[in-house]
């Protein structure tokens, strides 16, 4: 009776992994309609099994908003990723932020969601907790021996990506303050065509339906992030701000201060990316090839490069329009490849 959104599982015993429940509509039809929530449904949090799915244990649960009862719920307390290193399990919770379980590091009282004695600890909060479609993502990875985590946090209008380059510290550190995000580094600006601008509200309104932070597996610095798609900046429609080439998925290789649009390859004509990304895979063996999946379906990068900026100054940009522009657009896939042939998508 809910949706299973994410999982992690556990690599010295694949019989213990735990899954992360969030919202889904039943009964929705051509006019729409159905509940969210079906009586009596579980609640939604982390659950963990040892016995290969046997049997679940919640270990963690936030309250939702509107009503389980008449099934006005929305997605508040639902679980978007899970990711599991070492002994430490991170989790982020729609209209709450991220947290984590079993870090030595934190010493403070547990978080009023924990069940079961566990210690559960929030590291991030959201910057607006009482947003209904509210969603926060992230991904964890190491730099210089410590553990580094990147985050994409929606919040009201707008969305924002922060950073921590050493998160093997106390929660309290971390999160002292809440919304004030002490210790993190806020790398999106709301101040147009800077550089920090190319990953300011990059899920814009649809944050809780396309919304992804993924890092290389091979580079730190390296991050990617996947949102909707910038239609006020494409000149297919019309846009008076054609800057980019639409920003649905944005690349970085110096640890989120500057981005580069992977929307379009270098073909001409391009081969462009569907709107709304969900969801990002790499190819353990090369990471510049990766897989993206979008509301259009599965499409592969050849792991190759191109400057792309040429194509800024036909579209009548000046100034500073035209620099980030160019900026935006300097590194873009060599190609791009539509691989839902025999997918039923």
């Amino acid at each position: 009776d809910r949706s299973v959104y994410a999982i992690a599982i556990d690599p010295a015993d694949p019989q213990h992994f735990y899954i992360g429940t969030s919202g889904a509509r039943h009964g929705s039809a051509g006019t729409n309609g159905g509940r969210r929530t079906p009586p009596n449904a579980p609640l939604l949090g982390v659950w963990e099994t040892t016995n290969g799915g046997a049997s679940f244990d919640q270990i963690f649960h936030k309250p939702g908003g509107g009503s389980d009862s008449d099934g006005t719920d929305f997605n508040q307390g639902g679980i978007t990723r899970l990711i599991l290193r070492g002994s430490v399990l991170y989790a982020s919770v729609s209209t709450y932020g991220l947290y984590r379980l079993g870090d030595s590091n934190d010493v403070g009282t547990p978080d009023g969601g924990s069940m079961h004695g566990t210690a559960w600890h929030q590291i991030f909060t959201t910057g607006d907790p009482a947003a209904q479609f509210g969603r926060t993502e992230f991904d964890v990875t190491t730099k210089a021996g410590h553990t580094r985590i990147y985050v994409g946090d929606a919040t009201a209008g707008h969305s924002q990506l922060y950073r921590v380059d050493d998160a093997d510290v106390d929660a309290d550190t971390l999160n002292a303050g809440g919304t004030a995000h002490t210790g993190w580094t806020a790398l999106s600006s709301p101040t147009e065509n800077t550089p920090a601008f190319a990953s300011y509200d990059y899920c814009q309104g649809q944050c809780d339906y396309d919304n992804f932070v993924m890092v290389d597996p091979g580079d730190p610095d390296t991050v990617y992030l996947g949102g909707s798609m910038n239609y006020d900046e494409l000149e297919a429609f019309g846009s008076d701000k054609p800057r980019s080439n639409g920003r649905a998925v944005i690349r970085s290789t110096d640890a989120g201060a500057t981005f580069t649009d992977m929307t379009n390859d270098a073909g001409g004509p391009p081969t462009g990316m569907h709107p709304d990304q969900h969801a990002m895979a790499f190819d353990p063996a090369h990471p510049d090839i990766w897989f993206i999946g979008s509301d259009g379906g599965m499409i592969r990068s050849d792991g190759a490069y191109r400057d792309g900026s040429s194509v800024c100054a036909p579209r009548g940009l000046t100034g500073a329009m035209l620099t980030f522009c160019q900026q935006v657009t300097s590194v873009v896939p060599h190609r791009l490849d539509n691989i839902n042939t025999g997918l039923k998508t």
